[in-house]
């Protein structure tokens, strides 16, 4: 499994995608409170983990949120960000600072 602290999107998108996360989390720990980790599989399966890394149930989890929720992160590991403990974060991806050669 692939350990994934961030979220790669181009610049323009990073303060959305932010705040996109800020809302997802927000909308997990209130269907999950006990939820620390988002692992989602290759075939885009969905399990949450609590802070002592067991699976938690999600046969109450509303089967739209865990739609969103594998969209959203796509295959790998996420800790989820919250207040006093880091997690995965938003990040720009890279953008070469040099001018496209000349034709």
């Amino acid at each position: 499994m692939t350990l994934l602290f961030a979220i790669i999107v181009p610049v323009a998108q990073v303060e959305a995608t932010r705040q996109a996360l800020q809302d997802l989390t927000g909308t997990i720990l209130n269907c999950c409170p006990e939820t620390t980790t988002v692992l989602v599989s290759a075939q885009l399966g969905l399990t949450l983990l609590d802070d002592q890394g067991e699976a938690l149930d999600l046969s109450n989890f509303p089967t739209d949120l865990a739609e969103q929720t594998t969209l959203f992160f796509g295959y790998g590991y996420y800790v989820l960000p919250r207040r006093g403990r880091g997690g995965c974060e938003v990040r720009s991806a890279y953008a070469s600072r040099r001018s496209p050669p000349d034709n």
